[in-house]
């Protein structure tokens, strides 16, 4: 997705975008694409999402777990571009910064509602159709959807940290021990 072009639609669609419900799933879509992509190129999402995407915040009578996810997104999209730029001072803010979005992200996931939560099955015997010893079962493709972005969130944010080298990662082990052991008892 060419980022520049859809902000601009989202620009130029203005508020008028969100005065129906297929507007509001468009805009919900598009900024979903454009975060995303971001997300993946380590840029900010163009400050005409964000300032949209606030103003579409105040229509929306309950905020989901995809909006709420959204909103992470776009965080971790931005601390990515913040690593890129090579904009944190220490190793230890650098860290921080990752541990709470992290945090975040894992706290979205204990209490995502039940539409969205999977079954862990296990076969009962070996099959080539089963990577490892157990696969997932999501109710709707929307599950899957936000479980996929979810990982690939956290995923990124681990690279991150592992990237920064051992050594300093040592220096914060505790913080990120305890991160990750409370991170694994999630689904």
């Amino acid at each position: 997705m060419h980022t520049k072009g859809a902000t601009t639609i989202i620009e130029l669609r203005g508020n008028k975008q969100f005065e129906s419900r297929l507007g509001m799933q468009l805009f919900v879509q598009m900024c979903g694409d454009i975060a995303r992509g971001c997300l993946q190129r380590s840029v900010r999402v163009p400050a005409g999402v964000i300032v949209a995407r606030s103003h579409a915040a105040t229509l929306v009578r309950e905020l989901d777990s995809a909006w709420q996810l959204l909103g992470i997104i776009i965080q971790v999209a931005d601390f990515r571009a913040s690593v890129k730029d090579r904009s944190f001072s220490t190793a230890n803010d650098f860290i921080a910064a990752a541990l709470e979005l992290d945090a975040s992200l894992c706290s979205l996931a204990a209490h995502v509602p039940a539409e969205h939560k999977f079954d862990i099955l296990h076969p009962d015997h070996s099959t080539k159709l089963v990577y490892g010893r157990f696969y997932h079962v999501y109710p709707p493709f929307w599950a899957a959807y936000f479980w996929n972005n979810l990982r690939t969130c956290r995923i990124l944010l681990h690279q991150e940290i592992f990237a920064l080298g051992l050594p300093q990662v040592l220096k914060s082990t505790v913080t990120v021990k305890r991160t990750f052991r409370k991170a694994s008892s999630i689904k």
